[in-house]
């Protein structure tokens, strides 16, 4: 009985998220129009962020980024997407969004090293861009 419960409350809050909700500025995200062309950079292992500025869990993470953008900042590229911007559809499909907020960590060469979905403590990505560092 609770199990049908929790699978009602899960699929009323997946549908109430699909319908939208207003939006409210996340002001230290750094929002950057989706370019259409690979969003890889510079050699350097590439950290994508997919957000909403309505999500929950997405602002739970915000500390959590930030902090790995500012002990990798200068050897990873990070980029985030809103999923409600249109311009980010396309690097969306790329990456098989399935929800938010979503984190995929490119290597330099292109290929997917991991994707994460949801909210993950700092040392689980951490580890993610370590081991994209590597050679």
């Amino acid at each position: 009985m609770i199990r049908k419960l929790v699978l009602f409350v899960a699929s009323v809050v997946f549908l109430a998220a699909c319908a939208g909700a207003p939006q409210s500025p996340m002001s230290a995200q750094p929002a950057q129009p989706a370019p259409a062309a690979q969003p890889v950079a510079e050699g350097k292992p590439t950290f994508i962020e997919f957000y909403a500025t309505w999500c929950g869990s997405c602002l739970a993470m915000k500390p959590v980024v930030s902090k790995l953008r500012d002990a990798y900042g200068d050897r990873v590229v990070f980029q985030s997407y809103n999923i409600d911007d249109p311009a980010s559809a396309e690097l969306m499909q790329k990456y098989r969004y399935v929800g938010r907020p979503q984190f995929v960590i490119v290597k330099p060469d292109g290929s997917v090293l991991a994707t994460r979905v949801g909210v993950f403590p700092y040392e689980r990505l951490q580890a993610d861009l370590e081991a994209a560092l590597k050679p």
